[in-house]
Parts: C-alpha cells; structure tokens; sequence
C-alpha cells in the first residue's frame, strides 16, 4: 500500500477528535440548561420549546436545528458549507440524548437553588468550550453563521446586527413553544462570547476566532 494513501490521516484524525469533543461537551452543555430550567443560549430555548411542545427529545429537537440550517446554508451559502457542518449537526442530536441518559440522576438536585446555579455554570461554561475547539481546528463555518453572513453581505450590513436577528427569533419561537428564558438567557448573552474567546487563546487559535464566533 502507497504511504500516500495515508497523508490524509492526520486531518481525519484531528477532525475526528474535535468532533467528538464538541458534540459531547456540547451534549453535556444543553443537558445542564435543562437541568438549571433558569434560561439558555437562544438554541437551546428554541430546542427546548421543540421538546416541550412536541414531546420529542432534545436530540430530535437539536437536529431539526441543525438539519433547518444546514439546508438553509447549502441553498444560500454552500462555499461556507463543509462537510464538518453536517457531521457536527448529526453528531449533536446524538450526544445530547446519550448525555441526557448520564445526567438524569442529577434531576434529584434540581430543587436545590445552588445546584440549579451549578449547573447554569457548568453549562454556560461547556458551551463556549466547543465552539472554541471548532474555531481552533477550522473545520467549516457553523451552519447558522454561515446563513448569517450570506444575508448580511445580500442586505449589505453588518454580521453581528444579522446573527443577533437571527437569534433573537429563535429565542422568541423557542419561548413561545414553551421553552425557558430568564437569567441563564442574560448570563448566556454575556458571558458565552467572552468565554469562547478565552478558550481560543488557551487552545492556541488564530485570527479565524472572529469570522466564528
């Protein structure tokens, strides 16, 4: 066998391993706002709302999200589009149900107001974690961004006015589909950008981090 048929490896591997950190912190991350019930970032509630007015699983409601986008990105914005973006929306829906399988046990706490704040943290927290690991690794642009920046170069204005656009309707959908918003929603606009450009620098990232994040 060719040694070249194995130049590839390393990327694979890399993209492999990013992966499957970020869609299980991820899946970690969603689990803990649940289990706070004090609010979340805006995709979160509109999964949430998904959940508690369909009765599905958060998984199913995380990949009609991330399904929704990607199709939505691929119509609009394909040169934005990786392979890594489909992965990553399948991998999520995935990992937030087997995760929710490991911390059900921790529902017994959730009438403790300390432990509900723990748990706001921790997700709040594992949240900015694996956007940072796909900003460092590079892997494609994630697929609601990728819509974001299409519209704001179609309606020529800025990025930021346009994701916030699109995050303030999900958030709103997501509340009116019965999902939660309250302080964790404030702490998660806040704090989540800040922390993702922390763990960049701590992961070694670069310039990408603001076309990311």
């Amino acid at each position: 066998m060719n040694k070249n048929d194995f130049s590839n490896f390393p990327a694979i591997a890399r993209m492999t391993g990013s992966l499957l950190i970020a869609c299980v912190t991820l899946g970690f991350a969603v689990n803990f706002y649940v289990l706070a019930d004090l609010g979340s970032d805006s995709i979160t509630v509109f999964e949430h709302g998904l959940h508690n007015h369909f009765g599905i699983s958060m998984g199913t409601a995380s990949f009609i999200y991330g399904a929704t986008f990607f199709l939505l990105g691929m119509v609009f914005a394909r040169k934005n589009m990786g392979l890594f973006s489909f992965l990553y929306a399948v991998a999520c829906a995935a990992a937030i149900d087997l995760t929710a399988l490991i911390v059900k046990p921790l529902y017994a706490f959730t009438e403790n107001m300390p432990m509900r704040i723990l748990f706001l943290t921790l997700a709040i927290l594992l949240t900015a974690f694996p956007c940072a690991v796909l900003i460092v690794t590079n892997h494609g642009m994630n697929s609601m961004d990728a819509v974001a920046w299409k519209l704001a170069d179609a309606l020529h204005i800025g990025f930021p006015p346009v994701r916030f656009s699109i995050e303030a309707v999900l958030m709103l959908t997501g509340w009116l589909l019965g999902g939660t918003v309250g302080i964790g929603s404030i702490a998660a606009v806040l704090l989540t950008g800040t922390l993702i450009n922390l763990f960049v620098k701590l992961l070694g990232g670069n310039k990408a981090r603001e076309e990311n994040v």
